[in-house]
């Protein structure tokens, strides 16, 4: 998905969205009642997989539990403890990042189908 397909389907669901990219980063924000979802653009598919896994490194805790799914285009990261539900999934050389309390876990599944994630 690019980051015009990415917009679209948010703005198809009536979720703002926000470009906040910047030098090193092409990002969109979308906000929704409950959670917001990054999703980030790269040159290529090795910078993608580089980026999310510092920041997967980042999030890493002992009170963390992660589970990871991976294929040669695709890596799917998933951080979560009694409170906190967070994944990372990464499709070629783009990735989405959507953190919230457990509660929205299943809400947080449903949108990265939707996004094709």
């Amino acid at each position: 998905m690019t980051k015009k397909d990415f917009i679209e389907k948010m703005e198809k669901k009536r979720i703002s969205v926000t470009d906040i990219s910047n030098d090193d980063f092409s990002v969109v924000l979308a906000v929704t009642k409950h959670y917001q979802i990054y999703y980030y653009e790269f040159d290529n598919e090795k910078e993608a997989k580089t980026i999310m896994k510092k920041e997967v490194q980042r999030l890493k805790s002992d009170n963390n539990k992660i589970t990871k799914k991976s294929s040669e285009h695709y890596d799917k990261y998933e951080i979560f403890n009694e409170n906190i539900y967070s994944v990372f999934v990464r499709v070629d050389n783009t990735y989405v990042f959507i953190s919230a309390i457990n509660t929205y876990k299943n809400d947080i599944i449903k949108a990265l189908r939707y996004m094709g994630y």
